[in-house]
């Protein structure tokens, strides 16, 4: 699946199937993210994530993105995802 046929709404398990981690540390980091959107003055729902924000702050490249290419994160990289 690539970028382009992602819904533009992204659920909580859409994004740990992104990012390849488990339901509860995705719903921190949509409800981390869907908070600052939140108090900059953004509308948001909750459980969901628009697509572009999420790539864009997670420094995914949507060019290059296809879910079947995925591989499962590193230690080190479950590491840095620690700050949400």
């Amino acid at each position: 699946m690539t970028y382009e046929q992602l819904p533009s709404l992204l659920t909580i398990r859409e994004v740990g199937a992104i990012i390849r981690f488990d339901y509860n540390k995705s719903a921190k980091i949509v409800r981390t993210i869907n908070d600052e959107l939140e108090k900059k003055g953004f509308v948001v729902m909750k459980g969901r994530i628009s697509k572009q924000v999420l790539f864009e702050r997670l420094g995914i490249e949507r060019a290059s993105f296809n879910i079947n290419d995925l591989k499962p994160p590193k230690k080190e990289e479950l590491n840095n995802a620690e700050r949400f």
